[in-house]
This record gives C-alpha cells, structure tokens and sequence, in this order.
C-alpha cells in the first residue's frame, strides 16, 4: 500500500519468503536452513491496476485516471482492518467480500462526481456514497461470515473426534514410557555392570549413568515431550525414553505423572476454551443476522447493546462518538500513509467498529457540511521515549524487552500500571474463524497515568549507558546521488541476488518535525517526466 501511495512508477520490495512450518526435526532445520526472498514489482502491480480498471474509460470518459483510482483502493482497504482500526464488521477477502467490494466500488466511481482520496484527504460526502452501496449488501457479507464460522466449527469438532483417538493412543505409549522410567528408577539400584547391561541406547551405560545422576541432583528438571504427544513424523531410536529423561531430568515416576497430566489437561482445557469463544461468536452471529431479516433497526440496537453495552434507540447521541472516532481514524491511517503521522497522541478508543450502514449515514449523524476540505484535525503531541512506548504496547509475557529497573512499573501487583497489564482476559472472534485475528480486550492504559508512573521509574532507574542509549528517539537520513561525492562501497545483504557495488551519495541528516509540510509535493500521479508503456496480455 505504501508502494502504491508513492505513486512512484519503479519499486521493487523484497520480503522473505513465506512457506508453510516445516515438520522436519531441529537438527535437519540446521543442516537445510535457507533464506529465500520474494521480490513484489510495484510496476507489475499497476499494470494489473491498469487492466482491472481500464473498462471503466468509456462511462468516466475524462474523469478517468488510473492513478487517482489507486488511491481510492487504498482507502477501500481499510476496511478490512490494519494497524489502527479494527476491521469492518464481517468484511474479509478469504470469503470473496473484496471481490464484491470491488464491484461496487467501479459502480461508485461512474457515478460520482470525483474521487474520495484527494492526495491524503477523505471528501466525505464522497466516502459516504460508497458506505451506502456497501451498506446494500451488510446482510449478505454477514451471512458469508456466520457460514465460515459454522465450517470452522464443524471442522474443530471433526477435530476433536480424532484427538480422543489420537489420545487413547498416546495414552497406551505414556503407559509404555512410564513403565521404561520404573525400569529406569530401579536400575539405580543395580550394580554398574548391570545398568550398563540393561540401558542400551546410542551412549555407553556407564555414562548414560552419570548424566542422569547430575540431572537429578539439579532438583530442576525441565519439561518434557513424551513419544505420545509428538509429530508423528518425527523419527526415534530405541534410546527415545532414555534420552528424552537426560535432556528433561526426569529421572522417577512421578516426576513423569505429574508432567503428563498437566501437559495434556493444558491441551484440553485450551481447546475446549477455543470452541466455546467461537461458539458464542456463532451465536451473536446467528440472531444478529435473523434478526436482521425481519428489522434491520432492531438488529442495529442488537449489535450496539452486545458490543459497545449502548442503547442507541434511547440514547441515539451515544452512537455519536463512535462514529466520529471511526471517521478520524480513516482519516488517521490515510495522513499516516501520505503525509506521516498526524498525531502521537491519537488511538480508536474502542474494540470495535461500527456498522457499515451507520457510516453510511454519517454526513446526517454528524451534519458535516458537502465539501473537500479536511475536516478533521488532529493535535501533533510529541513521540513518546522508546521504553515509554513499549510499556504502552508490550504484553506481559514480553516484559523482559525493558531494562530490569522498569519492569516493576507494571509487574509489582501494588503499582497503579498493573491492572493493564492483566495475566487473563476477554477475547472475541468478531467474525473471525483463526486466533490469531480475535480481538483481545485488555484495557486502554490511562496516558495521564502512564506519564506519571514512567516518568517517576526513570528518574529513579539506574541504567547503564547502552540502555540509556536505546531510549534515545533516532535520526531521519537522505540519501542523495551526488557525482562530487567520493565513492562509498555498499556490501550486498543479499550476496545471491546482488553483487557488492560503490555509489556516490550525500548523506543528510534531519529530523521530521523540521520539515514544513506542503500538501502541493504530494503526489496524485506520475511524477513529471515518468511514463510507463503498459504490457499487453
């Protein structure tokens, strides 16, 4: 999207190449380990925008113009989530609702007078005209949604049904491995000629001995993977059990006991969790969408009353803030791509986004006037301190990443930071089928609050040089080709790809809040000069 956004003819990005886990073992991911890398042609990516789009000439005749229709398609994108929104409620390019989004949003372009995306700035009036069309078909996506929540959950419990199968199996190996650590426990007893009769794997009895001896005497011993709960492509020697207690120190049975039953009720427990957040989902989703069919009006007050705890048909004003925070962050997120950060200080304030027929209707809600101008302002603040920052973004479990003075800050259970940083808490799918998009809801962390508590920590933290240099905030710098410069050699990162080559630049130093912003330098199009010959397909 950045790419795109530049409108620059000729980018190339390159990413490492994503590829599905492997299940080899560790010891042969050392021996094959190879990065590999995906080049992204921007050129090839407009060219494809160019195709897409062309058919529309005839209808938009001279308002036609790929390059403005890019930057709608940024706009459009934001409504499948990013880094400062949450996505709009049951919009998702897995189930095909891009591919619709897309139809209507050509059907927008023939019929407005412009675009939405003026170099960085939302036209309203413009944005709402798409709301509506999209608003048309709310129901339909949300349907889409709820069938691929209920696919997911028929494939959990398929799931399910062959986990108790693999359990009983893994039941009757867990019996055969505690037998082999009962038999281990009473070699202890044995004489050294016979412990080194009786464990034969790849090392020498004797020694075998010795290294669960010093284990043992550790009184630490670490946690274990028994043959039962492994990827079955995973090859083992007849030392398995044996090797498997040296590297745990795992060296009596109940020691084994206890790991096992927790390893496995740990398994259960997060599973059934798992089915019983996305069986909730489906049951918000199931009477939001019937209904939806009957009233579209009740199944509006429905969602507010169940995500936000509001009851718009009593109090219509409440819907107010959340349909102006949603309209800033839209307008967040294009200044961010365009122009750089608007504001340090702003956030969306709440999990969720309204519903897309609400913001259809937001020139009425908020009586904004039919113009271009930006309508909405933001105040600049100042980039918070790098450990600052990581306080207000780090989870619990990352904590480590700042220096050991601060971390009391938050993990001391008496200091006023730590009820944001909670060991439990609520998440919900909102439409989603995978975990890893449910929406956690841990709480806002009070920004006055946080001022106060990281200011009194630092003063009082003794950190070393390094730390306090880690908490500097950085430098901007432009490179720019300058034939009177001596030549620099650049070492090639990516020897496969690319030779070692000498340039000569200028390096500039500067810093952002130096540089006055002029709205005239942003581009809506090629840059004066470019041209770019389209291939033909």
């Amino acid at each position: 999207m950045l790419a795109l956004t530049t409108h620059l003819p000729f980018v190339c990005i390159v990413r490492e190449q994503l590829k599905p886990r492997s299940k080899n073992t560790a010891a042969c991911k050392r021996s094959q380990r190879k990065d590999t890398f995906d080049f992204i042609w921007i050129n090839v990516l407009r060219q494809y925008f160019e195709i897409e789009f062309s058919p529309l000439k005839e209808k938009m005749q001279e308002r036609y113009n790929v390059e403005k229709i890019m930057d709608d398609f940024i706009f459009l994108c934001f409504f499948i989530g990013n880094d400062f929104l949450p996505r709009v409620f049951c919009m998702d390019i897995k189930i095909g609702n891009f591919d619709k989004l897309i139809e209507i949003f050509k059907e927008t372009l023939i019929e407005s007078d412009g675009y939405i995306n003026e170099k960085g700035v939302i036209v309203w009036y413009r944005a709402v005209k798409l709301f509506k069309k999209i608003a048309e078909f709310e129901l339909k996506f949300i349907g889409d949604k709820l069938q691929e929540q209920e696919n997911q959950q028929k494939l959990a419990y398929r799931f399910e049904d062959l986990t108790r199968e693999v359990d009983l199996i893994a039941e009757e190996e867990n019996r055969e491995f505690l037998e082999e650590v009962e038999e281990l426990k009473k070699s202890f007893e044995e004489t050294d000629e016979e412990k080194a009769k009786k464990i034969k794997i790849g090392l020498e009895g004797v020694e075998l001995l010795e290294e669960l001896k010093q284990e043992k005497e550790k009184g630490t011993p670490k946690k274990l993977t028994p043959r039962g709960l492994r990827d079955e492509t995973e090859e083992k020697d007849e030392g398995d059990i044996q090797e498997d207690l040296i590297n745990a120190g795992i060296a009596n049975v109940e020691e084994a006991e206890k790991y096992l039953i927790q390893y496995s009720n740990e398994e259960k427990i997060a599973r059934l969790l798992s089915a019983q957040v996305l069986d909730k989902d489906i049951k918000f989703m199931s009477s939001l969408v019937r209904i939806y069919k009957n009233n579209s009006s009740d199944a509006r007050q429905y969602y507010y009353d169940e995500k936000y705890r509001i009851n718009i048909e009593k109090n219509p004003q409440e819907l107010t803030p959340i349909l102006t925070a949603y309209m800033q962050g839209l307008q967040f997120v294009l200044s961010y791509y365009y122009t750089g950060c608007p504001s340090w200080l702003w956030y969306y304030p709440y999990y969720y986004s309204p519903l897309v027929s609400d913001l259809s209707n937001l020139m009425t809600y908020l009586n904004l006037p039919q113009v271009t101008d930006n309508l909405i302002k933001f105040e600049r603040g100042k980039a918070y301190d790098p450990y600052k920052q990581l306080l207000l973004i780090l989870p619990i479990g990352s904590i480590h990443l700042l220096p050991e003075p601060l971390r009391s800050t938050i993990t001391n259970p008496e200091a006023p930071l730590n009820k944001y940083y909670p060991l439990e808490f609520d998440v919900d799918p909102f439409g989603a089928v995978f975990e890893s998009e449910y929406i956690a809801k841990i709480p806002y962390v009070d920004e006055q609050l946080l001022d106060e508590e990281y200011n009194k920590a630092i003063k009082a933290a003794a950190l070393t040089s390094e730390e306090l240099r880690r908490n500097r905030l950085g430098s901007n710098y432009i490179y720019e080709w300058d034939q009177q410069c001596p030549e620099t050699l650049v070492k090639s990162t990516l020897a496969i790809y690319y030779e070692d080559f000498t340039v000569r630049i200028r390096i500039t130093e500067f810093q952002l809040e130096d540089l006055p912003f002029d709205p005239k330098k942003v581009l809506d199009g090629l840059p004066r000069g470019e041209f770019i010959s389209f291939l033909s397909f």
